[in-house]
């Protein structure tokens, strides 16, 4: 996990000076597949059974909480109240430390507690959303596909919707906001 950590991180980092932020989150997404990867393959929940295993288990959750803690420390760009979440239920606040101290593998102290969280990702369906809006007092109500977004006859006026040309894609018209850069990125 460590030297994904260090080759995600640095991937991340390429991609967010290029301005490709979702080239940057697709990096960041191979982490979590790794550390996905690492529970299924070290099994923490079989070595937790086994008294004679404890220092095993104890490697391996520190290793896990440790890239766990790194990807909330690279998280911090897209979704910072998540990434303040994930640090402070790992006991490691958000720190105003250089990027790359805060991403030096061991910070975590070794068998420090964990604290429960809430959830980071809640979901909510159309009605629940639609009940919510209405209770703030927004107007409108929640479109359930960007397809049902492009056809709703405020779409075209409301300044979010791009149309552009993309060197893979082609020509595109989608939900997004227009950001016009002086120069141009990486030169």
């Amino acid at each position: 996990l460590r030297a994904k950590a260090v080759q995600v991180a640095s991937g991340v980092d390429r991609h967010l000076r290029a301005f490709s932020t979702k080239q940057a989150l697709a990096s960041l997404w191979e982490l979590v597949g790794a550390a996905n990867k690492y529970v299924d393959s070290s099994a923490p929940w079989v070595l937790a059974k086994d008294p004679a295993r404890k220092p095993e288990l104890e490697t391996v959750m520190y290793e896990l909480f440790e890239c766990i803690r790194v990807i909330g420390v690279l998280l911090a760009p897209f979704m910072p109240q998540t990434s303040a979440k994930i640090l402070g239920a790992l006991g490691a606040e958000a720190a105003s430390a250089p990027l790359a101290e805060q991403l030096r593998w061991g910070r975590l102290t070794p068998g420090a507690q964990t604290r429960k969280t809430e959830a980071l990702f809640l979901s909510r369906t159309a009605a629940e959303w639609e009940e919510f809006c209405e209770g703030v007092g927004t107007e409108g109500s929640v479109c359930r596909t960007s397809a049902e977004w492009m056809a709703h006859p405020h779409a075209p006026g409301s300044r979010i919707v791009i149309e552009g040309d993309d060197p893979v894609l082609g020509r595109f018209r989608g939900p997004g906001i227009n950001v016009r850069m002086s120069e141009t990125p990486g030169e």
